[in-house]
């Protein structure tokens, strides 16, 4: 009799672990059913506060100095003070991790109310880092944007098209790697035709600092987001494991590849072995992804929506740039359990 009951335990016990609560074996599959779309302004955190478009759908930064420099000055003199811009809280995406920008500068605006044209010239610090403005002309009687940027020739200027464009020397790539802190200082003010000049000049000079968000290949950028922040989660899968599979399908319109590890101080640990690959608006690339978990966290797996996400992201042959209208369409499959 009793080994009859421990033998309906022992199916009782099979059935239980073959239910909801029990696909608890290796090899078995939990559908997941959570998807979401991310557009590129979600994903680098870009806002009207904080970005622009160009006429391509380009995005680009500007961070401007908190006050203008306004000074009565003599032809040859140099306007008192400077201009300090913190780029501090710029999205991270201004922060190349390995490589560079490809197009980086300062925007002077100029407010010259005299008779006749003038030249300005001076210095930019970038982290430390000095560059020469060279001279550039502010024509009279009026408001001149003079933009000393890295490369005047692109196809994409992180600055109104207007803007008289200098070039930027930054041989060693300092400028390009972005900057967490700018000043223009030194600001020097001489005659800017031969006609006769007046001996003094008001002048009111405003800071940016630009950059279009267009990097050459090879160039890396770094995002910490988690599940949670993309819109997904794992609700399903409400017991611990200790190993397992997350398959995914992303279609992705971002012009880099994407690399993603899961971390969290709790045991979590998590990569890919092949990166989400790059695409375009034009042709989204579908890329199936399977991200393989290591969880010593003795939590239910979806505690893993909290967990730390790094993104890697690295721009592909010909440049990458970031542009309104790019997305990552996300689709988490399945799980696929490898140890309890």
């Amino acid at each position: 009799m009793k080994k009859h009951q421990l033998f309906a335990g022992l199916a009782m016990l099979a059935l239980a672990v073959s239910c909801v609560e029990g696909v608890k074996l290796p090899g078995v599959d939990v559908k997941l059913n959570s998807s979401s779309t991310v557009s590129s302004e979600k994903l680098f955190s870009l806002s009207a506060e904080n970005a622009s478009t160009a006429s391509d759908g380009t995005y680009y930064i500007e961070s401007a100095a908190p006050a203008p420099l306004n000074a009565t000055v003599t032809l040859g003199s140099t306007i008192p003070g400077s201009l300090k811009i913190d780029n501090s809280s710029l999205p991270e995406a201004a922060f190349p991790v390995q490589g560079t920008m490809s197009n980086v500068g300062v925007a002077l605006t100029v407010e010259n109310s005299s008779s006749a044209p003038i030249k300005l010239a001076g210095k930019a610090v970038f982290d430390g880092k000095e560059v020469a403005l060279n001279p550039a002309v502010a024509s009279a009687n009026s408001s001149s944007v003079l933009a000393f940027v890295t490369d005047p020739n692109a196809k994409v200027q992180p600055v109104p098209t207007t803007a008289n464009l200098v070039p930027l020397a930054d041989p060693d790539k300092a400028v390009t790697k972005g900057s967490k802190s700018v000043e223009i200082k030194e600001l020097e003010i001489s005659d800017g035709s031969k006609a006769a000049a007046p001996s003094s000049v008001a002048l009111t000079v405003s800071a940016k600092y630009c950059a279009a968000f267009v990097y050459p290949e090879g160039t890396k950028l770094h995002l910490d987001r988690s599940f949670s922040d993309l819109g997904l989660t794992f609700d399903r899968v409400q017991y611990p494991l200790n190993e397992y599979d997350v398959h995914m399908e992303v279609v992705n319109s971002i012009p880099f590849d994407i690399y993603i590890s899961a971390t969290s101080a709790d045991g979590i640990s998590g990569s890919i072995a092949q990166p989400i690959l790059a695409g375009s608006i034009e042709n989204p690339v579908t890329t199936s992804v399977i991200l393989h978990v290591v969880d010593n966290s003795g939590k239910a797996v979806s505690h893993m929506d909290q967990a730390d996400l790094s993104l890697d992201l690295v721009a592909v042959s010909g440049g990458s740039a970031l542009k309104k209208g790019q997305k990552l369409e996300i689709n988490l499959d399945k799980l696929t359990i490898v140890k309890l």
